[in-house]
Formats: C-alpha cells, structure tokens, sequence
C-alpha cells in the first residue's frame, strides 16, 4: 500500500475515534515549519497525539496570483503526520473524509457541544 494510501486510511479510522470520543485536539498556532518563509495564511490549527504520534489538521489560504497586481485567495484543507513539527506524511487531495476530519477536529479542539448547549440554555433564561 502506497504511502498515500495509508495516510487516507489513517485519516478514516482517526476520524472513527474522534466521533468516539477517544481522540483529543488541541488548537495552537502552527510550527514554523508550516508556516515560515511563506505568504499563505493559517487560520486554524489542530493537533492531537494519537497512539504516540502527533496528527495536524489545518487550513491553508493561498494567494492566487491573476497577474503581478491582481490575486484572489484559494483554501486547502491539510492533514498531517508530524515528527518534531515537521510534516512527514501529508494528505495529497480534498476528500469527503478530510473535509469532515476537520470539522469534526475544530469542534473537538473548541469543544463546540458544550459551547452551543450553554449559549442556547443561557438564553432561555
């Protein structure tokens, strides 16, 4: 099995065990070496240690030059394995499965349930 593939495959099950409950993000900036010596953007960082690795899961907003004035911005959804901050193994493509990894993730790292149950129980007071 291709390295790619394993990583699509490790993304299935980190994001069965999210759902479950038994994986923990965290939210933090990221590691230079994500985001050093480059002009895109990383709005959201999530990390989580899973079976002795470290996982990231981040947004990545990218100019998209149009001409040497004029760019627009794109945005990528990245997951990683990473060893001392560095990504060694990457997802290669957008899938449904990295799409709801990341949601799932941010609302794991912000712990989203409790947020919302408290504001909607704190405003039928």
């Amino acid at each position: 099995m291709s390295n790619s593939k394993k990583v699509d495959a490790l993304m299935i099950q980190v994001l069965r065990e999210t759902t479950k409950g038994n994986v923990e993000w965290r939210l933090s900036s990221p590691p230079d070496s994500i985001a050093r010596a480059t002009e895109n953007y990383i709005p959201i960082f999530v990390h989580a240690n899973y079976k002795d690795a470290e996982l990231a899961i981040y947004e990545v907003r990218s100019k998209y030059w149009r001409d040497e004035d004029e760019y627009s911005w794109s945005t990528d959804v990245k997951f990683s394995v990473l060893v001392d901050g560095v990504p060694v193994a990457e997802s290669k493509h957008y899938s449904p499965v990295l799409s709801q990894l990341f949601d799932e993730a941010r609302g794991n790292a912000a712990n989203i349930e409790n947020l919302l149950d408290n504001l909607i129980n704190n405003s039928k007071k």
